[in-house]
């Protein structure tokens, strides 16, 4: 009985041969062949041929190549696998990617807050983005009156946020992004005995944002807009959507 299985097990397996190119036919020697779902695997001579055993008729062969996109289709004695050059406009196989991001929650150049950007994309891909700016003193002294109290001018702001969604690849090497996560804005301003008191430009809460990427080659680069609903206790009455903040990043893939 064992004899029969293992003369069936044989009668089973298939020895095909063929031959691996490129679009325009010519051949592609050293990629690698295998039986697609085992660890059967051969590497094409220099001519771009090669043979390989298949447990049965049905299996399909898989071919790969640095650079190159794999190329799968049923195996058969005799057959002709063509390869395409992988393309970073279209691209076979996921990829992480870092960028440096700013955003600006003012007009003004020193608060503009720096962060990092990091993910995973391929045609659809995720994120993790982060901006911090530390607070600044204003030098300037503008001494004015305000709720019966005289203030220097002199003020201290903080912006730092965090969030995590989603991309998709969209239409070439265009993709959308949009996510969601919290940040939180102080702006502080002084009495003119040195104390300091938070203004109602301060707004922290749930974060949402939106944004699209354009990436070339291993280089790309993404601009949107955040937005959040208001949560200080500053102005518990004001619920409401605080003035969009510009955000854009420059970044690569690797």
């Amino acid at each position: 009985m064992v004899l029969a299985t293992c003369s069936q097990w044989l009668v089973a397996q298939t020895t095909v041969t063929g031959t691996v190119t490129d679009t325009k036919g010519q051949p592609m020697p050293g990629a690698r062949v295998q039986v697609k779902g085992t660890g059967e695997s051969v590497v094409t001579a220099m001519d771009g041929t090669f043979a390989i055993t298949m447990p049965d008729a049905k299996s399909k062969l898989q071919a790969d190549y640095a650079g190159w996109q794999t190329a799968t289709k049923r195996g058969k004695d005799g057959m002709v696998i063509k390869m395409k050059k992988d393309s970073w406009m279209k691209p076979d196989s996921y990829q992480w990617f870092v960028a440096l991001n700013a955003a600006f929650p003012e007009d003004s150049p020193k608060n503009l807050s720096p962060g990092l950007m990091i993910g995973r994309a391929k045609n659809f891909g995720w994120y993790v983005k982060g901006q911090f700016n530390g607070t600044v003193d204003y030098a300037e002294d503008k001494y004015y009156y305000a709720y019966n109290e005289w203030f220097t001018g002199k003020e201290k702001r903080k912006y730092w946020s965090v969030s995590v969604g989603g991309m998709a690849r969209i239409l070439g090497p265009l993709y959308v992004y949009a996510g969601a996560g919290y940040v939180d804005r102080s702006v502080y301003t002084q009495f003119q005995n040195g104390d300091y008191m938070k203004t109602r430009d301060s707004y922290d809460g749930v974060l949402f944002e939106a944004g699209v990427k354009l990436r070339f080659k291993n280089i790309f680069i993404y601009g949107g807009a955040q937005g959040c609903v208001d949560e200080t206790e500053i102005d518990p009455f004001d619920d409401t959507w605080e003035t969009f903040v510009g955000n854009f990043g420059i970044g690569i893939y690797f």
